[in-house]
C-alpha cells in the first residue's frame, strides 16, 4: 500500500469518526472528498486501468451491504463510508474492511450490550421483531428511529478496520 493511499484512508475515516460522534453524521462533503481522492490514488497507482479498481471498490459497499441497509441494520452514511474507502482500497481491500469492521463492530455491539446490562432486553426486541415479521410476513426495518437503546457509531470499527489495512493486516 502506497503512503498517499495510507493518508487518504486515515484522513477519511478519521473525519468520519468525528463528524459520526459530534454531528451523528457523516456529510456527503466528506464521501465526495473520499472518492476524490481514490480516484487519484487509484489512477496514480494503476494508470487509466484505475479507473476500474476505483468503480469497483466504489460499487462493491452498495451490493454487498445493501440486506443490511434494508432492514435498517447499519445507516446510508456507513455504506456511503464505505463506499468513500472502497474507491481507495479498490474491491479485494474494502472487502476485508467490511468483514474487519462487522467483526469488531459485532464485538463492540457484545461489549455494550453487557455494560449497558441490557441483554435480555436486546433479545426480547430481537424475538419481538422476529414474531412481527411472522406474523405479517412483509417487511418493516429492524430498528426503529426511537430505539437508541441499540445504537452506536459504527464509523469507530470502520476506522479500526482501516487502520488494520495501514498496518498491512490485509
Amino acid at each position: 500500500m502506497q503512503y498517499l493511499q495510507k493518508v487518504c484512508l486515515l484522513f477519511v475515516a478519521c473525519s468520519a469518526v468525528i463528524s459520526d460522534v459530534s454531528k451523528g453524521k457523516i456529510y456527503n462533503e466528506l464521501i465526495l472528498t473520499g472518492f476524490f481522492l481514490g480516484a487519484v490514488c487509484q489512477v496514480m497507482d494503476q494508470g487509466v486501468c484505475g479507473i476500474l479498481w476505483f468503480l469497483g471498490g466504489l460499487t462493491a459497499p452498495v451490493v454487498l451491504m445493501w440486506p443490511l441497509y434494508y432492514f435498517r441494520m447499519i445507516g446510508a452514511g456507513d455504506i456511503k463510508l464505505f463506499c468513500s474507502l472502497g474507491s481507495i482500497l479498490g474491491i479485494q481491500g474494502i472487502f476485508w474492511c467490511m468483514f474487519y469492521s462487522l467483526l469488531i463492530g459485532g464485538g463492540m455491539a457484545a461489549v455494550m450490550v453487557i455494560k449497558r446490562g441490557n441483554l435480555l432486553k436486546r433479545l426480547g426486541y430481537l424475538k419481538c421483531y422476529l414474531e412481527r415479521m411472522a406474523d405479517r410476513h412483509g417487511w418493516e426495518p429492524y430498528r426503529k428511529k426511537e430505539d437508541r437503546d441499540g445504537e452506536f457509531y459504527f464509523s469507530v470499527p470502520v476506522l479500526i478496520s482501516v487502520l488494520f489495512a495501514i498496518g498491512g493486516i490485509y
